[in-house]
Formats: structure tokens, sequence, C-alpha cells
């Protein structure tokens, strides 16, 4: 396995307790929870599933089957609608029901960059021909639906991948078309086999059979998606309570049934940290999603009943301006905010002294990133508050220009870190900044999606945070038109000329060399995004 192909998985890690605990060998559908997908180059000439086994404890014993798991998630879900994935907490439920193509493992528990990419427990194999531009995946035979109307326990076929993809591909509301841009055609040559014809070699695309918008789906139920879940997986959706979570059963028919751990699956949502911490220390729930827990959390949180782990960050969080918006056009409006901001006294006085300095590719992705110190010696990341003064004045900045700012505050800190920052942008360049917030399932289509979410997105700035598990995604889902995190409407003729370039490039190391070129690119002539130091991150 290639270095790029391992990197590109490091964070899947960060669940892989989850998974285990609760789900055993269907933590391959488990990899749903998620929320986001991997990444990998060209996959291998040819991948089989392995026969499904037991899995035993770190400590060898064989586990129990337990009769429920207590998730909590910190956001709630907008729907069951797969075209809704955008919010993370949708896949996280679906996901324990429906089966992506491909799912990531780790070889080595300890190396959370050991990963391989392995069929799903719907597929038998798959194989890259024609020098990478035929996909070929053959469904493992014995799958079947839940024994629910209208589904009624059918059989799982290479008709309802091409249906889901395509829908992905084809679909008004998508907002994941351009992950599939490198598909020329889909064909189903028998029941259980599903061929993508590309146009190019393509390093995105396996990715994306992996990700959050690739989770396949039943046509019949099409039109209740957004209350319903019946799919093949492991776990049975029995009811969907907006603001409340989402209750499941074990499916006796699961295709490796011995292997669920739990009789029943339960989500609930508390958006309040310290409920959530009340919650845990008195054994209510099991786990909490979503890397929520600071330093202090995880002190306060010590005991026999209670483990706590460092996540791998695959996360950004970014100050976003809508490039639309002739207020913003020129570059060094945009450059001065970014160095009138000091990071590393945000990381101190906000994140409690444990954050780290990020790019546009997360540190975390190690040989796949810019390094922290990379990064600290950026000259848009350089604290300069008489060079911003500079830059604002020369970029028609005044003393009192009003700005609006929106954030989603469910379940975050965000407001008190913008605290922070607007308080000196105002302290070094005069700015005068209206915070405003709206709910999670409100504001995040609009900070993801732009001019193409509701209402056009945000007229002047917003937060866009995301965790997405694949380095190079880092690069299209913000930046290229039509990207599903691309709330700053940012549209180049250049830099799409370069992910294009990108997305054909199989080589790692020629990948990753270009991918340095754009990030610097972005940075050097463009900034429709500042990148805000991350949090280290435990859950």
């Amino acid at each position: 396995m290639s270095e790029v192909s391992r990197y590109w998985q490091r964070p899947v890690g960060r669940r892989a307790l989850l998974r285990s605990a609760a789900v055993g060998s269907a933590g391959l559908a488990g990899a749903a929870l998620i929320g986001c997908g991997g990444g990998n180059t060209a996959a291998p000439t040819a991948t089989s599933a392995a026969p499904a086994k037991s899995v035993a404890t770190a400590s060898g014993e064989q586990p129990q089957i337990s009769e429920s798991f207590v998730l909590v998630q910190t956001r709630d879900a907008v729907s069951l609608e797969p075209l809704d994935s955008n919010v993370y907490t949708v896949p996280q439920r679906i996901g324990l029901v429906y089966p992506r193509l491909l799912y990531s493992q780790l070889e080595n528990l300890n190396d959370p960059a050991s990963v391989k990419w392995v069929p799903s427990y719907a597929v038998q194999s798959f194989e890259n021909a024609d020098g990478g531009k035929t996909m070929t995946f053959k469904l493992k035979p014995g799958v079947k639906y839940q024994n629910i109307a209208p589904l009624s326990g059918r059989e799982f076929t290479s008709a309802d991948v091409k249906f889901s993809v395509e829908r992905y591909m084809n679909h008004a509301r998508s907002s994941f078309k351009n992950r599939f841009d490198d598909i020329s055609t889909i064909e189903t040559p028998d029941k259980n086999t599903v061929v993508f014809k590309l146009k190019q070699p393509s390093r995105y695309l396996v990715s994306s059979l992996g990700a959050e918008s690739a989770l396949i789906t039943p046509p019949e139920l099409e039109s209740d998606y957004k209350t319903k879940a019946i799919g093949p997986g492991p776990y049975i959706h029995e009811q969907y309570l907006q603001g409340e979570g989402s209750t499941y059963k074990k499916n006796p028919d699961y295709i490796d049934a011995k292997n669920i751990w739990f009789n029943r699956y339960l989500i609930k949502v508390i958006t309040d940290a310290a409920t959530r911490n009340a919650a845990l220390k008195t054994n209510q729930i099991d786990y909490v999603e979503s890397a929520t827990l600071t330093p202090a959390d995880v002190k306060s949180l010590e005991g026999p009943t209670i483990k706590t782990f460092e996540n791998i960050s695959a996360s950004s969080v970014n100050i976003t301006w809508n490039t639309k918006n002739p207020k913003w056009a020129d570059y060094r409006l945009r450059l001065a905010m970014s160095k009138a901001f000091d990071r590393q006294a945000y990381i101190d006085q906000t994140q409690q002294g444990a954050g780290k300095w990020s790019g546009i590719v997360p540190v975390d992705f190690g040989k796949m990133a810019y390094s922290e110190d990379e990064v600290k010696a950026m000259n848009v990341f350089k604290y300069d508050p008489a060079e911003a003064k500079k830059l604002f004045e020369a970029a028609g900045g005044k003393a009192g220009m009003p700005v609006e700012y929106y954030y989603s505050s469910n379940g975050t800190t965000d407001g008190v870190q913008l605290q922070f920052i607007t308080k000196q942008w105002e302290q070094n360049l005069g700015i005068k900044t209206t915070l405003k917030t709206e709910d999670y399932s409100i504001g995040l289509p609009k900070m993801y999606l732009g001019l193409a979410g509701p209402g056009g997105g945000y007229a002047d700035m917003c937060t866009t945070g995301y965790t997405i598990p694949n380095w190079h995604e880092h690069l299209f889902a913000p930046y290229l038109k039509g990207g599903n995190r691309n709330g700053s409407n940012f549209e180049d003729a250049e830099f799409t000329k370069m992910a294009t370039d990108l997305k054909g490039t199989l080589d790692d190391k020629e990948a990753f060399e270009k991918s340095r070129k754009m990030q610097a690119y972005l940075w050097e002539k463009q900034l429709p995004m500042a990148s805000r130091p991350n949090a280290r991150q435990f859950n």
C-alpha cells in the first residue's frame, strides 16, 4: 500500500473503539458512523472480501452480546435523506442500515496510517482495469434487504447501486455531483456486477465510493427517504424523532448477524456539554461522538468506567468570506484580516492551550500536509497588526467597517472563539463585527453550499467547519465550483485546472507535490477562507 493511501485513511481510527465495541464485524457498516469517507489512489488490481470472523476484544476474549448501546450525537440529524448527508449526523444514522461499496480497515490498531480498502458487507470483490479507467464490483450473493415492506426481504442488486450513484450524480438537490464527474457510464451486466467506466483514471472516485455520498439505497423507498430507512445492514431503524434521536434493533437477517454484539442501538441528541458529561459519569450513555471533549473534560471524567482518547484530526475550521460579494473582492482585505488574528493567543486563551496550527489539509495527515512549523511560517498566518493595517487601508478598508458574521452554536464553543477573533479585528483594523447564529440544521447547508444553499448562503462572512478523512477532498470540496463545502462561492479557472490535473494524477509523490502548489496558490493569490487552529480532539 502506498504512503498516500495510508495517510488518506488516518482519521478512520478516531472511531475504531465505537465500531469494534458496537457492531463487531458489522463495524464495516459502522464505518458509516464516521460520516465521511476515506481516500485511495488506485484500488488494488483485485480485492476480495475475506470470510466473516468473530472478532475478539483487545484482551483476546470473545465479546458478550449486550442488550443496548447508546451513542450521543451533539447535533441533530435534519432527516434520513441520503442527499442531506452534508449534515454528518445523517450518514451516522443511516449508515447502520445502508451499505457503501467500500469501507476502510486498520491493519494495525496502533498505527492510524495503516489503512487498506476492503469491500463492504455487500461486496464480494472489486478490481481496476484498463489503466484505472474501469472499476468492477462483484456483489456478495445472499445479501437481502430487511424483511419490511415495501422491500420485504428482496435481494440487494446491481440495479440498487446504479440507481443510488446516479441519484447522487444527477438529482437536482444533490451537492455531491462533482465527486462523480469522472464517471462516464455505469453498467450492470448482471444482478451481481457493477462496472464503472471512467473518463480518465481518477484518484477521486475510490474515496467518493467510500464516502458519505455513496450509501446504497433502494429506489422503492425514495419518496420516504426523509423519515424511513430500510436496507440490508446490521440494524433495523425503528423510529426517527426530530431533535431527539433514532432507535434501532438488531437485524436477524443481516448477512453476518452473529457478529452484531448489541441487540439494540440508540442514538440520542444532547447538545449541552455538561449534560453529556454527566450522562457519561452516571453510565446513562456509552459513547459521545464528534470529538467534543476538552482537556478539562477529559480530566474530570477520569474513572474506572470511562475511557478517553485523543483523536487524529481530519477537521478544518475556517473564517469564510463570500467571494461573490464585491465588498470582499480585494485579496488584500482578506489577507489583512487573517494577519490581524493572533492564532497562538487564540490557542492559549480559547482552546486551553490544546490547539494545533492547521493549513488547508489538516496537519494530522502527516506527509500529506504542511507541518505546523511550515504553516506558522506562511505569511498569510503571521500575526502582524501593523502590516495588516497597511493592507487593510490600501484595499480601501475604513475604521468602523461593518461585518455580519454567522456561525452555528449547537454543541460548539464557536461563539467564545469568535468573540476573541472579532475583538482583535476591532482593535487592529477598526472592523465592527455583528455575530449572528442559526441552528446547525439551518445554518450548515448555507455555510457549506453558499449560493447553492438555502437563501443563497450568507451575504458577508461565516464559519465553515468540516471533517473530511481524505487529504485531497480538503482541496476539492471547499474550492471547486459546486463543491459540497464551498460556502465561500469560490470559483477560479487556474485552480480548477490544477484540481482537474490532481484528480488524474495517480502517482502519490507527484500528487502530493501538486497539492502543495495548490495550497500555496490559494494562500498567496486567493484566500477565500483562512484556517483557524484546530483544537486537540478527544472522545
